[in-house]
Order: C-alpha cells, then structure tokens, then sequence
C-alpha cells in the first residue's frame, strides 16, 4: 500500500511547494510596492509638506539642550528628528543625525533637535534622561538631545499630517525658518542622511 501511495504524496507535497512558493513571491511584491510607495512619499514629496507646524514645546534633555518653543526656532531652519532608545531603526539613525549635527554646527541659522522619546507610558523625566545619556555614552555619540514630556509636539507633528500623533519611530521634520514643514521622513533606510542633508542645504541657501 505505501508503495501504490507514495507517488500521491510526492505530487502532494510538491503541489504544497509550489503553492506556498508562489505565496511567498506574491507577498513579497506586494511588501516592495508598498515599500516603493513609501519611499516616494519620503522627503521633499511627502503629502504634508507646505502644513505650518501648530507647536513645538521642548525641554532641553542631555548634552546642554536648552528648553525651546516655536518662537525659539523662529528664523531658523530646523531639523527635529523623533527617536528613542528602544527603537532598532532609531539607533541605526542616530549616528547619521549626530553626524549632520557636526556638518552644520557652524550654522547658527540652524537647529537640529533630537527628541528621545520613552517606550511606553510611565516613565518618568528623571528616567528618560538617565536611559538616554546612558545609550549616547555607550555609542560614543555627542548630541544634544530634548525631550517631549507631554507629547505635546508629538501630537503637534500628527496635527499638521492629519493624524493625532507622529506616524512611527523614526520620525524626522524639517521646518523653514518660518515654522513651515518642507521635508518629513518616517523610517530608517540607507542614503537617508545625504536627502535630509541636500533638504537642509537648500533650505539655508534661500533667504
């Protein structure tokens, strides 16, 4: 019997091969479409460009960072980029951010803010400037960083893109020295840094 019904199984399991192989491609072309979609939506052409930003309440975390509002970046362009510790992509980033902070530190016409932001509900000021510090000090990364304590910007952010909050982890935002966003990238991916870089010099060469 096992031999009449081995062929059955064979054509079985190679059905079931071929079934789930064809599966996998089909959901692999559909996470590159959406992947694709994204990336387009990245940067200079994301739908909420050319939104004013309603607020910006920060308060000045590790590294000297000072408290700031949107008066304080009034005139300046600035780059305020939505991390946390607890976020993988976040800390793949933050060296790129840390670096475009030393290429336009001689720029006093420009901002960037790094907002660590706690993982979950909770935790406390005190605890959020202990764990960040922390994670700098073991990256060796020096970067002034701020802190969003009520989320008020957060959700300032969500405001101006339709939402009630940030839309994920990283969330990077450039303004024009009128509070206005020109350029908004959700997400890690290579070669971010060098688009927010040609956003932020082309921002600084108009007056």
């Amino acid at each position: 019997m096992s031999q009449l019904e081995s062929p059955k199984l064979h054509r079985s399991a190679a059905g079931q091969f071929i079934f789930w192989g064809a599966l996998a491609l089909v959901v692999v072309a559909v996470i590159w479409m959406r992947l694709g979609a994204r990336r387009g939506d990245q940067g200079l052409n994301h739908p909420g460009v050319g939104r004013p930003l309603p607020a910006l309440n920060l308060k000045g975390l590790t590294g000297g960072a000072t408290d700031l509002d949107l008066q304080g970046v009034e005139g300046k362009v600035t780059l305020v980029n939505f991390w946390g510790v607890w976020c993988q992509p976040c800390r793949y980033e933050l060296p790129h951010i840390a670096q475009l902070c030393r290429d336009f530190a001689a720029r006093k016409d420009f901002y960037l803010l790094a907002v660590s932001c706690p993982g979950g509900d909770g935790e406390s000021f005190a605890e959020l400037r202990e764990e960040t510090r922390q994670f700098l000090a073991g990256k060796k990364i020096e970067l002034p960083t701020y802190a969003d304590p009520d989320g008020a910007t957060r959700q300032a952010v969500g405001m101006a893109l339709g939402g009630m909050d940030i839309p994920g982890y990283p969330t990077t935002v450039l303004l024009d020295r009128g509070g206005t966003i020109r350029a908004i990238w959700v997400g890690y991916e290579s070669g971010v840094k060098e688009d927010m870089r040609r956003a932020i010099e082309a921002e600084l060469s108009k007056k």
